[in-house]
């Protein structure tokens, strides 16, 4: 990315490397904390783990995209890899994960790609991410929608493991919603 403000907001990068130590790691989570975009670069396998550390952070992800092995779907991960798998099979608790669902009830799960993650085309790189951000730091009704969405799904990417750990959703609880869905396919 380029140095130059982004909707008249200063630009952050950190480059964490291979060796990331403490500092880094603690310098990157406030950066997230702070900031209304976070990139999710592809790595290794389709799921990163920096995607739900900027989401319990309240930041949202920003994600290069590539033509998926579905036609008319996109992939997050590595354009050089031939079985892209889609975003929405990618991450959990996707609207398709839920098995078995009817035509009245499409809206179980998260929509990563409408309501989650800011796209842009992987090919064209940074001028298209730039470019994306200042058309939602335009619409405010959208900006906040999408930081809205953040905070609601967030609690989904951790487990609670205090006295009060029942008393909240949390990746737990989504598991078993997610579980009795499947269950419920089979139950006749």
């Amino acid at each position: 990315f380029e140095a130059s403000p982004i909707g008249g907001l200063p630009v952050k990068m950190i480059d964490m490397g291979r060796g990331r130590d403490v500092k880094q790691v603690n310098e990157a989570m406030i950066s997230y904390t702070q900031s209304i975009f976070c990139l999710i670069l592809p790595g290794d396998s389709p799921v990163q783990k920096r995607f739900f550390d900027v989401m319990r952070k309240g930041c949202i992800p920003l994600m290069p995209t590539w033509e998926s092995f579905v036609p008319g779907k996109r992939s997050g991960w590595k354009k050089w890899d031939m079985s892209r798998p889609p975003i929405a099979v990618t991450y959990p608790f996707s609207n398709i994960h839920f098995f078995g669902q009817k035509e009245d009830n499409k809206e179980i799960g998260i929509n990563y790609e409408r309501d989650l993650i800011v796209t842009f085309d992987g090919e064209c790189g940074a001028r298209c991410a730039r470019k994306v951000m200042e058309e939602i730091m335009a619409n405010s009704t959208e900006m906040r929608r999408l930081q809205s969405n953040v905070r609601k799904y967030a609690p989904l990417f951790a487990y609670g493991l205090e006295d009060n750990a029942y008393r909240y959703v949390d990746g737990f609880s989504a598991l078993l919603v997610n579980i009795r869905h499947f269950v419920k396919t089979y139950d006749m």
